[in-house]
Parts: structure tokens; sequence; C-alpha cells
């Protein structure tokens, strides 16, 4: 199953969502708040949102763990932590429980789940129904190739409009969830 998390970002250096060999479950970052770059002409343009996949953001942990400066870093934070703790609710694995509880008590709904993750904002703070569209795209697009099941998370609340399925943000996440099995 993969989970997409379409917020404010992500701590991917979070050893909750990681696996037991200390290795990401984040098999795609896509951020709104960095530039594209040339690294994965494979993968389609979103807009110029700069995309990371599983391998760049091992080669990060990898080489910061021997105290190494990675040759190409990734500067994507999530400033609020917003994203990153629902992701942990998510698919967190509870390998960042210390103190007097064992590792591993607090999991998340899905701790075997990958996460494809989205920072949707510009800056830090507010989302465009534009980039919260293609960040939904992105994970439906990525679920797809993989042949996946996908839930997409949107955890982005503001208390305007009637929330009765009418809005043309609404309406647009119901055109690409459509009635395909496994979009959620």
């Amino acid at each position: 199953v993969l989970i997409g998390i379409v917020d404010t970002g992500i701590d991917f250096r979070h050893a909750d969502l990681r696996d037991a060999a200390g290795k990401t479950r984040i098999a795609y970052l896509l951020s709104r708040s960095e530039a594209r770059d040339s690294r994965h002409p494979e993968l389609p343009d979103y807009d110029g949102m700069q995309l990371h996949t599983a391998k760049d953001l091992d080669e990060v942990l990898e080489l910061e763990a021997k105290g190494m400066q990675p040759p190409v870093s990734i500067r994507q934070v999530d400033i609020s932590g917003h994203g990153t703790h629902v992701a942990g609710i998510a698919a967190s694995t509870g390998l960042a429980t210390s103190g007097r509880f064992a590792a591993g008590r607090y999991v998340g709904v899905a701790p075997e789940a990958s996460l494809c993750v989205v920072k949707a904002t510009r800056d830090e703070q507010s989302f465009d129904d534009v980039d919260i569209l293609r960040g939904v795209r992105f994970c439906f697009d990525r679920a797809d190739e993989a042949k996946l099941p996908l839930v997409v998370n949107l955890s982005l609340g503001a208390d305007s409009g009637l929330h009765d399925g009418n809005s043309l943000l609404e309406v647009a996440i119901d055109e690409l969830v459509g009635q395909r099995p496994g979009r959620i």
C-alpha cells in the first residue's frame, strides 16, 4: 500500500519513518518549495516541483550517518511539523520511541506502508488548490506506476465554504479519484 501525504512536507530524517535497517519508507518526495533540478528525467515534471526518490533520501541518510556531506543536499524541511505528524499517524514504525518505552510501542495505522509525500506549500503555511491537485495527481501517478493501492491524506482544513463536495477543488479531486478501485 502507498500512502500519499499532501501537506507541509516531512522530516525525512525522522526514525519513525524508516525501517529497521535505517532505510527510508518514503518512496517519493515532491516539494513545491524547491525548484526541480536535472535528476529524474524519467519522471514527469509537476510544474517545476523538486522530486526526490527513496534512493536520493537513503543516500543522504547514509552519508550523514557517516558524518559526510552528501554531494546533493536535500533542503526540504517541514517547518510546522504538521506533515511529519500526519505521516507518523499514518505509517510510523515507532522506532523513535525512547525513554521508558520500548521502540516500536507507538506505531502508525499502517506501519509497513510506503509513503508518497508532497510538500504543497510555497510559503510554509498556505496552500493553492492547483498545488494540492498536482500533489494528489503525483501520488496517483506513482501508485499507478507501481500498481499499488493508494490512500491520500489531505488534512488541510479551512472554515470557508460549504464542504458539500461542490467546490472546484472537491470536484477536481473527485475526478482524479474516479471510480477506480484502490484509490481513496
